[in-house]
């Protein structure tokens, strides 16, 4: 009996040996995949909260919350929502035509040349009943700095997020309402919604979640595909706009996304990761705590490969030249080894790969509407079109747009290759050529 008790004893210190090695190795593997190689200063995962530091909503963010609610958008985020806080005065209307302005944003941006047309009458009805209050809502967005929402990524998984259906919803009305008034002739009210729609995307880029460059980034497709659609010399703003260098943000926001991701799994040995990963809102068990910690080893050393794999594809499209034609190259199986069953499943590589790709071809098009807007400025002053490209500050690493005057009265621009049509069919895509009379 007492051999037997030996023999237990010592292969629970054989075991308790093997699992301290290996735990010692999973934490060494985790610090170096996450202390070097990310596309921030100093090269670690975690210097990515020094590039976003914790800061509340702006004034001017709260202020846009009241002004919005008036027409029936809701624009507080869901955090700052209580159980019992009543829907917008006015959201039965704004719902009851939000599906118009989406179909009408849509098919007036996919033309390939300006030909007014009017929304459908219900959404001309919405749009003169709340004329007034979306022109204190143009005022302010005006007249005020972007409205931003709170920030902090020590929050983890429960960070605060804006209320980005509320944001698109705001953008998509302008927008309309620009078309709305082009339709009527009436260029200056036109230009001026896409002014105040324009200040939206500026906050949302400068935020640390990648769902928020997104919604960023598709706002900013809506206005630069209005301006190729509106009538009337373009303000000096659109010509500069947008400023910002969104390849930039947005890689500043793959790195955020993966320090959420990653950041987890570097805790103390006794932390339950299971809880750590998947947020405070999970009571952590005794039964967890005990696995987790069975586990730790392996569930460390997973997440040490995966964000490996994950830094390995940031390097790579952060190395394309910029409005390249981006093709998710990779899948989980080709970057993860097939004992790393977790990374498998976890890395986002086809998000990653259509996030590239997404911003690369709004770029591309961006430089589009660059075009469009210089031939039109340059008619304004001269009475012609030019007789060759203008000059535009491209965004691009190669031409990526045609131009040719086709007669005294027409210009054609086309892309010089295909851009990828990205997102399911129906997806708000610019065309790739534009006629102008």
């Amino acid at each position: 009996m007492k051999i037997l008790l030996r023999i237990a004893l010592l292969g629970a210190a054989i075991t308790a040996a093997i699992w301290g090695v290996a735990e010692v190795l999973a934490r060494s593997y985790l610090q170096r995949a996450i202390s070097e190689g990310w596309p921030v200063p100093s090269g670690r995962l975690e210097a990515i909260r020094d590039v976003f530091p914790r800061k509340t909503a702006t004034p001017s963010a709260r202020r846009l919350e009241i002004e919005v609610s008036q027409i029936g958008i809701e624009m507080l985020p869901r955090a700052d929502r209580g159980k019992n806080t009543p829907p917008p005065a006015g959201q039965k209307a704004w719902k009851a035509i939000e599906g118009d302005t989406k179909n009408y944003v849509r098919d007036r941006l996919a033309m390939a040349m300006r030909i007014p047309a009017p929304p459908s009458p219900p959404v001309v009805d919405y749009l003169r009943a709340n004329a007034l209050q979306i022109q204190r809502i143009e005022d302010h967005l005006i007249s005020n700095p972007p409205p931003q929402w709170a920030v902090d990524l020590g929050k983890g998984f429960e960070a605060p997020v804006p209320n980005l259906l509320g944001h698109i919803s705001l953008a998509r009305l302008l927008v309309t309402s620009a078309l709305h008034h082009d339709s009527e002739n009436n260029a200056d009210a036109a230009w001026r919604d896409l002014h105040a729609a324009s200040r939206l995307p500026e906050g949302l880029v400068q935020r640390p979640e990648l769902i928020s460059q997104i919604i960023a980034q598709v706002e900013v497709t809506m206005i630069t595909g209005a301006m190729r659609q509106l009538a009337g010399a373009p303000p000096q703003w659109a010509s500069m706009w947008p400023e910002e260098d969104l390849l930039a943000r947005m890689e500043r926001a793959e790195t955020a996304d993966a320090w959420l991701f990653y950041a987890p799994f570097d805790t103390p040995p006794n932390a339950d990761l299971f809880r750590a990963f998947s947020g405070n809102d999970q009571r952590s068990t005794f039964g967890g705590r005990v696995l987790s910690l069975i586990m730790s080893p392996y569930l460390r050393a997973s997440a040490a490969n995966t964000a490996m794999a994950h830094r390995q594809l940031l390097r790579e499209y952060a190395r394309l030249p910029v409005c390249s034609q981006v093709i998710p190259r990779k899948s989980p199986a080709q970057l993860i080894p097939e004992w790393n069953a977790f990374g498998r499943v976890a890395l986002p590589s086809e998000a990653i790969g259509s996030s590239y790709q997404r911003a690369h071809q709004l770029l591309a098009q961006l430089d589009g509407t660059s075009l469009v807007i210089a031939a039109r400025s340059f008619r304004q002053r001269n009475g012609m079109w030019p007789s060759a490209a203008p000059q535009i500050r491209s965004r691009c690493s190669q031409p990526m747009w045609i131009y040719a005057r086709t007669d005294s009265t027409s210009v054609l621009m086309a892309t010089t290759t295909p851009l990828v049509t990205v997102g399911a069919p129906g997806a708000l895509n610019l065309p790739q050529r534009y006629i102008d009379h």
